[in-house]
C-alpha cells in the first residue's frame, strides 16, 4: 500500500518582476520530506506567476524547476524500493495552476551505486481532435489528472507548436481537414523521436492500426472508447518514457555503437535515423548477439504494458530496420531470421566461431600466462611453426593459401604480452572494447578497419577471459577479417544469378506460347470489361475460348448484383464511422456525470449529450436524403423561376441571418432554368446555410444570377474568412466538414448533396476564394428557353 504525498512547505521566496496590482512574480523554494524514506529532504525551486490572475489562483506558473536533496540521518529502504518496485513513484505533486498544470517529483533507485535519484517536472499533454464533443470530454477528464492539456482542431498549427517545445504526449486523430494525422505523427517524430504518441480515431481496422504503429506510434485506440483508458494509456506512455530513459554506458558491438542516453544507434559509425520502438527493438538484439528472440519475448522486451500490440508489429519493424541498415551498407544484413522462431543479431565474420575458438585458446594459454613467459610458451611456438608451415586448400574451387587468424593475449591490466603478428606486444590495449569489456566480466567484440579508407577492410576481435580458478588474470582475442568470407560469397552469388538466369528463360519460353494463345480473347474481354466500367451498355463479345466465355457471363451477372450491394455497404460504413465521434462524446460525458461533479459541470456534459444526439438524428436523416438522391438515374425536369427561386430559400432562413445581423441582397432576375423544384431548392438553400455558417456578424451575402446563351449559374458570394487551400480539393467529399467559427462541425454532407444534383441536372459546382475576401459559390444549369 503507498503512502500519501508528501506536503511542502515554503522556505523562502525572491522577487524577480514587480506588479502595480497583485503579487510580484517570484521564484520561491518549497521543502518536503520523502514519505516513504526516512531522513531524505528535498528542496524545489520553481517560478510562481504573480499579477491578478496569480493572486486569485488563476495563473499558470512556467515548468521551470530545479530540486536539491539531502540526507539529514540515516536512511533505510524498504524491500519494495530495493527490489526496484517503485521506480518512478511520485512522492510530491503540486498544482501550478488551478487545473491545467501540476509539478511532480517522482523517486529512482540506482542499486548499483546504491544511490536514490529525485526527478521533478511538469506534465503536459497535447491533443489534436477535430470533434469538439470528444476534445471537451478528453479535456476534462485529463485535467482532473492534474494534466496540462493543449487543443487543435488542426494539424499544421501543432508542428509549429512543436518545434518551440515538444510536449510530454501527443493525442492524435487520424481524420484531420488539414493533413494525414499519420503524416503529422512522421513529421512530429522526425522533430522529436521520443515523442509518446497515442492515436485516438474511428479507424479501427488491423491496417490502420499496423500502419500507425509502424511509423512510431504508441499506442492506438479505437472509438467510441473510455476516457478513463485513455487516461490510463497516457499514463502509461509516460512510464515507459521514464524507465527507458535511464542512462547506461555507451558500448560498441560489431559495426554497432550503442549509446543509450543520447537514445542513439551507429552503423559503420553513421547515426541511424529510428523510432523510439525502432531503437528499443534494435537495442534488445543487440544486447545479447546470437541470442535468437521470438515475437512475444520481443513484444514483452519492448513493448511492456502494450495493451493492443501484435505480433506482426514486429515484423513491420524488424523490415523497417532491415531497410535503414541497407541504406548505409548493403552488403551486410545483420539480422537474422529464424523461420518460426525468431530473429537474433547475425555475428560478423563467423563471430561464433570465433568465441569459440578464443575460449579454446584461452584454456590452451593460461599455462603460458601463469608460468610468466608467454612470449615463448606453447601457444607462442605453435604460431611460430604455423608461419612456417605450408598451407594448401581448395574450398569449393577457392584455394586458401594462409591463415588468417589474428591472435593477441593480455594480462589483467589490458598490457599485450604475445602478438602472433608480432606488433602490439607490450602496448595497452585495455581501452579496446574486446579486452576492456572482457576485463569487466562482460562479452568483448570489436570490429576495426584496417583501412580507414576501406570499409571492406574491417577485422573482427571476439575475446574470451583467461581465468586461474575464479581469478582472472588476462584476455585472449582472436580476430579474423571480414573480408574472408567474401569469396565464398561472390562464388555463390555467381552460381544463383546463373541458375536464375537459365530458369528466367525457360519460363520466358513458355509464357511467350501462352500469351499468344490466349491474347486474342483476353483483348477482348478487357475492351468488354472497360466498357463496363464506364456504364457503357455493350454485348458480350464472343470468345473462342469457353473458359473466357463463361467468365464474360460471371462478369456481367457479378456487375448487376454488386452494383447494389457496394452501394449499401458503403453507406453503412460511412454511417458507422460518422456515428462513432458522437457515441464517444456521449459515454465520456456519461462516465464523468457518473462520477456526481458540480452542478456547472453537470450542466455543461448534459448539454453535450443532447448536441450529440442531434447530430446524429440530423446526420441520419440526411444520409437516408442523400442516398435516395444518389440512387435516383433521372429525374423529370420543369422549369423554375429563379427570383421566386431566391424569395423562397431567402426567407427561409430570415431567422439565421438575424442572429448574426447579416444582410442578404437578392438581385434581380427573370430567367428561369430547368430543374426539378424541390432539389434545386435544397441545394441552393445548402450552399446559403453554408455562406451563412462562415460569414462574421454584420456581415453581407449576394443572390444572383448569371446569363449565357445556354447556361444560368447560380451564384451565392458571402463575406467570410474564405476556404483554407489545403481544403479547396475536398471540399466536395462526402463527410468532410470544417469548424464553423462556435467550433462545432456540420454534418459534411450538404456541398455532396449540392455535387449530386449537379450532376442529375447535367451542370456543375464550383466553390473558389475571391480576392476582396469570401468565398463564391456558384451552381450552373442549362437555361430553359419559353
Amino acid at each position: 500500500m503507498l503512502g500519501p504525498l508528501a506536503h511542502a512547505e515554503e522556505i523562502g521566496s525572491v522577487d524577480t518582476v514587480f506588479k502595480m496590482i497583485g503579487p510580484d512574480h517570484k521564484i520561491v523554494v518549497e521543502a518536503f520530506d520523502d514519505p516513504d524514506v526516512k531522513n531524505v529532504t528535498c528542496y524545489v525551486s520553481r517560478a510562481k506567476t504573480g499579477g491578478i490572475k496569480g493572486g486569485l489562483g488563476l495563473a499558470e506558473d512556467t515548468s521551470d524547476a530545479a530540486i536539491s536533496c539531502q540526507q539529514v540521518g540515516p536512511i533505510e529502504l524498504s524491500d519494495r524500493i530495493k527490489n526496484g518496485k517503485a521506480q518512478g513513484e511520485v512522492v510530491f505533486k503540486k498544482r501550478t495552476s488551478l487545473v491545467f498544470k501540476s509539478l511532480q517529483v517522482v523517486r529512482f533507485y540506482d542499486a548499483k551505486r546504491n544511490a536514490l535519484a529525485y526527478l521533478a517536472y511538469s506534465d503536459k499533454v497535447v491533443e489534436v481532435e477535430d470533434e469538439q464533443g470528444i476534445a471537451d470530454t478528453l479535456v476534462y477528464m485529463l485535467q482532473q489528472e492534474g494534466f496540462a492539456v493543449e487543443v487543435f482542431e488542426r494539424g499544421l498549427p501543432v508542428l509549429d507548436k512543436a518545434r518551440q517545445q515538444a510536449p510530454d504526449v501527443m493525442i492524435l486523430d487520424v481524420g484531420l481537414p488539414d493533413i494525414s494525422g499519420f503524416e503529422l505523427c512522421r513529421q512530429l517524430l522526425a522533430l522529436h523521436p521520443a515523442l509518446p504518441v497515442l492515436f485516438l480515431t474511428a479507424r479501427s481496422e488491423e491496417v490502420d492500426r499496423l500502419l500507425g504503429l509502424e511509423i512510431g506510434a504508441d499506442d492506438y485506440v479505437a472509438k467510441p472508447f473510455s476516457p478513463r483508458e485513455v487516461c490510463a494509456r497516457v499514463r502509461t506512455l509516460l512510464r515507459r518514457v521514464k524507465k527507458f530513459s535511464s542512462p547506461s554506458p555507451v558500448i560498441r558491438i560489431g559495426h554497432f555503437e550503442l549509446n543509450e542516453p543520447a537514445a542513439q544507434i551507429s552503423w559503420f559509425d553513421t547515426p541511424l535515423t529510428l523510432t523510439r520502438y525502432e531503437f528499443l527493438l534494435l537495442k534488445t538484439l543487440l544486447k545479447s548477439p546470437g541470442r535468437v528472440w521470438s515475437r512475444q519475448q520481443l513484444m514483452d522486451s519492448v513493448w511492456e504494458d502494450a495493451q493492443d500490440t501484435y505480433d506482426r508489429t514486429v515484423d513491420t519493424h524488424i523490415k523497417t530496420l532491415r531497410a535503414k541498415l541497407r541504406a548505409i551498407n548493403p552488403d551486410l544484413s545483420p539480422i537474422n531470421t529464424h523461420r518460426g522462431m525468431g530473429y537474433s543479431l547475425r555475428g560478423l565474420a563467423t563471430e561464433g566461431t570465433l568465441i569459440d575458438t578464443a575460449t579454446l585458446l584461452a584454456e590452451l594459454a593460461r599455462p603460458d600466462l601463469l608460468s610468466g613467459d608467454p612470449t615463448h610458451g606453447q601457444l607462442a611456438q605453435a604460431f611460430n611453426q604455423l608461419q612456417h608451415r605450408p598451407f594448401r586448400a581448395n574450398i569449393g574451387g577457392i584455394n586458401k593459401v594462409r591463415n588468417e587468424y589474428h591472435v593477441y593475449m593480455t594480462d589483467s591490466q589490458g598490457k599485450v604480452l604475445f602478438d602472433s603478428a608480432n606488433k602490439a606486444v607490450g602496448q595497452d590495449y585495455s581501452r579496446w572494447n574486446d579486452v576492456w569489456l572482457t576485463l569487466r566480466g562482460q562479452y568483448g567484440a570489436r570490429s576495426t578497419l584496417q583501412n580507414p579508407a576501406d570499409p571492406e577492410s574491417s577485422v573482427m576481435y571476439v575475446a574470451a577471459p583467461i581465468m586461474d580458478g575464479s581469478r582472472l588474470i588476462g584476455v585472449l582475442s582472436v580476430g579474423k577479417p571480414n573480408a574472408a568470407m567474401a569469396p565464398v560469397i561472390k562464388r555463390s552469388e555467381r552460381r544463383i544469378l546463373w541458375a536464375s538466369a537459365i530458369l528466367l528463360g525457360i519460363a520466358l519460353v513458355i509464357g511467350a506460347g501462352m500469351v499468344w494463345w490466349i491474347n486474342r480473347s483476353i483483348a477482348r474481354l478487357t475492351r468488354y470489361a472497360d466498357s463496363v466500367t464506364d456504364n457503357k451498355p455493350v454485348p458480350l463479345p464472343e470468345l473462342g475460348s469457353s473458359e473466357l466465355r463463361k467468365l464474360a457471363q460471371a462478369l456481367e451477372s457479378m456487375r448487376v448484383k454488386l452494383e447494389g450491394k457496394n452501394y449499401i455497404e458503403q453507406y453503412v460504413y460511412a454511417l458507422t464511422h460518422e456515428l462513432k465521434s458522437p457515441l464517444a462524446a456521449i459515454r465520456g460525458a456519461a462516465e464523468i456525470l457518473r462520477e456526481g461533479p458540480p452542478p456547472e459541470v453537470v450542466a455543461r456534459f448534459t448539454d453535450n449529450i443532447l448536441t450529440q444526439n442531434a447530430r446524429m438524428q440530423a446526420l441520419v436523416e440526411t444520409l437516408l436524403r442523400q442516398a435516395r438522391l444518389e440512387n435516383r438515374q433521372e429525374v423529370v425536369l420543369t422549369v423554375v423561376d429563379v427570383a421566386a427561386l431566391f424569395r423562397r430559400v431567402s426567407e427561409a432562413r430570415t431567422v439565421q441571418l438575424a442572429e448574426k445581423n447579416i444582410t442578404l441582397h437578392v438581385m434581380p432576375t427573370e430567367v428561369n432554368v430547368a430543374a426539378e423544384p424541390a432539389l434545386l431548392e435544397q441545394a441552393l438553400g445548402n450552399l446559403l446555410d453554408n455562406a451563412i455558417d462562415f460569414t462574421p456578424e454584420s456581415g453581407r451575402i449576394t443572390l444572383s444570377a448569371e446569363v449565357d446563351q445556354e447556361h444560368v449559374a447560380l451564384k451565392v458570394l458571402d463575406t467570410g474568412s474564405g476556404i483554407p487551400d489545403y481544403a479547396l480539393s475536398r471540399i466536395f467529399e462526402r463527410f468532410y466538414s470544417l469548424p464553423r467559427a462556435n467550433g462545432q462541425k456540420s454534418s459534411g454532407l450538404g456541398l455532396a448533396f449540392v455535387s449530386e444534383v449537379a450532376r442529375l441536372f447535367n451542370g456543375e459546382v464550383t466553390l473558389r476564394n475571391v480576392q476582396e475576401g469570401g468565398v463564391l459559390a456558384s451552381l450552373r444549369l442549362h437555361r430553359h428557353f419559353t
